[in-house]
Parts: structure tokens; C-alpha cells; sequence
């Protein structure tokens, strides 16, 4: 426990004790074909003087965030480019608060009627608020509890996160992996569960925050919204509609190996697209998960040729909601 503590100090946000005991427990209980400290009582001296190789040391790539390259490509941009800014030439007027509905009537811009979108409290959960879809309507957290309506609340200890890939809302069993009590392993938000990806995040906890958007107004994307994180980054969804996961992946791996180097993280690029649903406090932090930008029908163009259509002085309300 000292070391993960240790370790913990070092996470944004920092696990919870309880979560930090659960691993410990997980893995003291994780089945295991060899003893435990097998390696420490020289069996591994042995395979090597047997003629086994050895097995490659891992080695820990250097970051490829160069300030100086986000730098010189953002000098291409001479705005000054904030949320006003962003607001002002959002296809939809956007708002920055936490009112009620908020969160709901973004969702219904951003997804079609049909899709079950994963609601999340804690990131990696199943989706421990549940399945939202347009209407309201959430589905329990655990498997085989009925669904019930339920808005999506305007605060969470950690603010509130999508999976910005729908799904089906079903369970299914994860092949070769057990869960804490050794049965086996259920989950609604793999890959298999997923009927469609329609959208990558960019985001960047490393990039300075100014030249970071004026990063995102040059690049030539399909960017459907801007979110702030309560925290200190900014999300931007990007649209892709990527056939399969194969193929989303591959998108994935080409945006990272472009745009790494300039401040995107990698990790937000891989695996199953995670995003902060806007319109959410974060409780721990005092900040909002604010909706800077919204375009549901984005086109191939930077956001640095947008015409201003509104002044904004302090938040604009969206004024229609709706699926689709």
C-alpha cells in the first residue's frame, strides 16, 4: 500500500483508498501457474542458463511533446482563441453552465435518437450512472436491473464522462478474464458492444491551454464540439465515422503520430474514445464542464476560417433540443 500511495500522488485525479485496496485484494487473488516471487528464487537464472532467452527489458519511449513545434505551428494563428471566441462562431449558440437539461440537450445534437450513450462517474466503471439515450431514459448500472428515466445530474464529486462510441446496451462476457471473485468478467463497454464510432478526442494535458486551441483552430477537421474538462484541459470531438474498429483504430494511430509531437496525448487516442460531458460540476474541483463549441453537421475546415455570427458576453443558451 506504501507504494501505491506513493504512486497515487502522482494521479489526476488520485485513485481513492478503497479503489487502491480493491487492486491489492484483486491481485493477491489473481490465479497464477507459477509461485509468487518465482522470479526472485532464481527460476529465471535457470531458464537463462538453460539457453532461454532473456526476456527484453521494456524500454520507455521518450515524450514526443515538443513545445517548440506547438509553438511554430501555432504561430500560424493570430486570434486569440478562447471560449468567447469559440462561442461566437459555434454553428450552435452554446452556454457555459451547469443548468439542468444542459448536458441532455447537447447529447441530442451530438448522437442520433437510436444510440445508447455510456454515462460514467467514475472512468472506469461500466458506466456506473448508467445508458443514456435521447428522452432521458437510463438503464441500470448492473445487469438485469430495469431501466428507469433519470436526468443527468448537474454535479458529480469528479464531474461526468461519455463514451463517445454508442452501444447496444448490452452485457457480455469478456473472454479470459475473471472478475475480483474469479467468474467470469461482464462488460457493456468493449468493443463488441459498440454499434458505431463516429468520433476520435483530442485533448492535451501537457500543451499550454492558449496555444493548444489555437493548435485545434488550425487544424483541418471534422470538429463537432469543444469541451472544457472542469479541470485543465480541453476536449474536442472529432468526427470520423469510422467503419469498424479496425478502421477507427487506424485513425487513431495516424491523428496520434501527427499531432503527438505538437501536444495531443496518445492515450486519448487508443482504445474506446472517452470525452467530459459538458454541463457537469466537478464537485472536487469547483470547476464546470463547460461547452465551449457545437457543431452536429462538422465539415472538412479549421475553425480559424469560421465567420463570427454572434457576440458573446457572457453565455448563450442552445434553443431547441431534440434527437438526431
Amino acid at each position: 500500500m506504501p507504494l501505491m500511495e506513493d504512486y497515487n500522488a502522482r494521479c489526476s485525479p488520485p485513485w481513492s483508498l478503497a479503489e487502491l485496496r480493491h487492486k491489492l485484494v484483486s491481485a493477491s487473488s489473481a490465479a497464477d501457474t507459477k509461485p509468487r516471487g518465482y522470479l526472485l528464487n532464481g527460476e529465471k537464472r535457470k531458464a537463462e542458463a538453460a539457453g532461454v532467452a532473456r526476456e527484453p527489458r521494456k524500454v520507455v519511449a521518450p515524450a514526443r511533446y515538443d513545445v517548440a513545434k506547438l509553438n511554430l505551428f501555432a504561430n500560424g494563428c493570430r486570434d486569440r482563441i478562447d471560449k468567447v471566441w469559440l462561442a461566437e462562431r459555434s454553428p450552435l449558440r452554446v452556454e457555459w453552465g451547469n443548468r439542468p437539461g444542459l448536458a441532455a440537450d447537447v447529447l441530442s445534437f451530438l448522437f442520433e435518437r437510436e444510440d445508447l450513450v455510456l454515462l460514467f462517474k467514475r472512468r472506469w466503471s461500466q458506466g456506473d450512472f448508467g445508458v443514456w439515450r435521447a428522452g432521458g431514459l437510463r438503464l441500470g448500472r448492473e445487469r438485469g436491473v430495469k431501466a428507469v428515466r433519470s436526468e443527468v445530474p448537474t454535479e458529480s464529486n469528479a464531474g461526468m464522462l461519455l463514451m463517445a462510441a454508442p452501444v447496444d446496451g448490452s452485457w457480455r462476457i469478456v473472454p479470459g478474464q475473471l472478475d475480483k471473485d474469479g467468474r467470469p468478467k461482464w462488460s457493456r463497454r468493449n468493443s463488441a458492444c459498440v454499434t458505431r464510432f463516429p468520433y476520435l478526442v483530442l485533448e492535451s494535458d501537457s500543451a499550454p491551454l492558449d496555444l493548444w486551441l489555437r493548435a485545434l483552430a488550425l487544424l483541418e477537421l471534422r470538429i463537432a464540439a469543444v469541451f472544457s474538462s472542469g479541470g485543465k484541459s480541453v476536449h474536442a470531438l472529432v468526427r470520423v465515422d469510422a467503419r469498424s474498429k479496425s478502421e477507427f483504430d487506424d485513425c487513431g494511430r495516424l491523428v496520434a503520430s501527427v499531432l503527438e509531437c505538437i501536444g495531443a496525448d496518445p492515450q486519448a487516442l487508443k482504445g474506446l474514445p472517452m470525452s467530459r460531458v459538458p454541463g457537469v460540476k466537478r464537485l472536487e474541483s469547483g470547476g464546470i464542464q463547460e461547452l465551449w463549441y457545437l457543431d452536429p453537421d462538422p465539415q472538412w475546415r479549421r475553425m480559424m476560417d469560421l465567420r463570427k455570427v454572434r457576440t458573446v458576453e457572457s453565455g448563450n443558451v442552445i434553443t431547441r433540443t431534440g434527437g438526431g
